[in-house]
């Protein structure tokens, strides 16, 4: 039995995959902790990896069409997991065809509401070394990934926004009035406001677990700090979190959800006659800045590759270990083809990582990426083309 203060481990025994990208039908059994899947390009090792994520966070990190998850003319595809919770034995399981995708907990249906956070799972793709260089929007939605698998309230926010962001953006594209672009307003600043509140918090709590690793990494010589900027803010008023140091250059804001509200419709007032005349919405969560730094030097212009990418791998890291925080539940580990990307000394760094009890799922086309030995406990599944 998980002692009160033991944290469950999340295992998958097994993955069924039937007309589900190019598989036709293929069952994995998964007995240590960590799988790494060998292969060359195209065998589908990164579809096995989107699969478990697909049944996990209930997302594809792909983000593609529904259609291109079923095999080439087929219908329907169909994936199935099971999921061992400390004590309770889960099968989640997915259909998907062209229109839509319908989700069942052992054989009884469930909508994705349900579901999220159950079997929370942490990916680390190719894209994502670039996390910390790119533009905001790549840290929101990383962000609000997470925070949909933490919080049920903030998987609703970022829903509820979604839909009202998405009727404004219709309206402002057909052409509209100010006086109905300001009732649209109404609710469409109070979704907003309530999103960047929680994406605030949310990353200010992320944020001393990336500095610690980013610590680490550093070897205790260089310090990560960060602002977030609100969509009505110049970068110079932005929002500071710093973590052991004085604080970047950023002006303080104190955001509380009244003063978020306050702001935000004030803003949406001052910009109603912009929007109205450029068919943008300009004013909102989706337009939220976060910025970061190392030693108060902005990482987006001045990082070297080594500095971003230690980086980016902190904050993956720091994802883990906040969902094991607030979930109490040791997340799933996806790295999709990653080691080929780090030299030799983040390798060696993420193995002595990946020996910790988080059951971990690797691919590569080579197996001499890295040094098998350094993992404890390790399969090989080669996957033929």
């Amino acid at each position: 039995m998980v002692g009160m203060d033991q944290t469950p481990d999340t295992k998958l025994s097994s993955l069924t995959l039937r007309e589900f990208r190019n598989y036709t039908s293929k069952t994995f059994e998964f007995s240590t902790n960590t799988s790494v899947l060998t292969g060359k390009n195209g065998a589908g090792k990164t579809n096995v990896l989107e699969a478990i994520y697909l049944l996990s966070a209930l997302s594809s990190f792909r983000h593609p069409k529904l259609s291109e998850l079923v095999r080439f003319q087929q219908q329907q595809a169909y994936i199935e997991a099971c999921f061992e919770l400390g004590e309770r034995h889960l099968t989640i399981a997915l259909n998907a065809d062209s229109e839509s995708k319908k989700y069942t907990l052992n054989t009884k249906k469930k909508s994705v509401a349900q579901l999220k956070g159950l079997v929370p799972a942490v990916v680390f793709s190719p894209s994502d070394l670039a996390l910390v260089q790119n533009a905001s929007k790549l840290k929101r939605d990383t962000l609000d990934v997470l925070g949909g698998q933490l919080s049920y309230s903030y998987y609703q926010v970022k829903r509820d926004f979604e839909k009202i962001l998405t009727y404004k953006k219709s309206l402002l594209k057909q052409g509209c009035t100010q006086s109905y672009l300001q009732a649209t307003n109404e609710t469409f600043g109070l979704c907003s406001a309530h999103l960047s509140y929680q994406r605030y918090r949310l990353f200010q709590s992320l944020l001393p677990y990336i500095a610690k690793f980013y610590n680490s990494f550093s070897s205790g010589e260089e310090i990560c700090s960060a602002c977030y900027a609100y969509s009505w803010q110049p970068d110079s008023l932005a929002s500071p979190m710093s973590i052991g140091v004085d604080n970047p250059p950023c002006s303080s804001f104190e955001p509380t959800i009244d003063n978020l509200l306050k702001v935000t419709y004030q803003q949406l007032e001052t910009h109603t006659h912009t929007e109205c005349l450029s068919g943008r919405s300009v004013i909102g969560a989706h337009h939220d800045t976060i910025m970061l730094f190392i030693d108060n030097i902005p990482v987006q212009q001045f990082a070297s590759q080594g500095q971003a990418r230690s980086l980016a791998l902190s904050w993956k890291l720091a994802e883990l270990e906040l969902i094991e925080a607030v979930k109490h539940v040791k997340p799933l580990l996806l790295l999709d083809d990653v080691m080929s990307e780090l030299d030799s000394s983040r390798v060696e760094f993420l193995c002595t990582y990946l020996n910790k009890p988080y059951q971990s799922f690797i691919t590569t086309t080579s197996v001499n990426d890295f040094d098998f030995s350094q993992l404890s406990n390790c399969q090989e599944i080669h996957i033929e083309k």
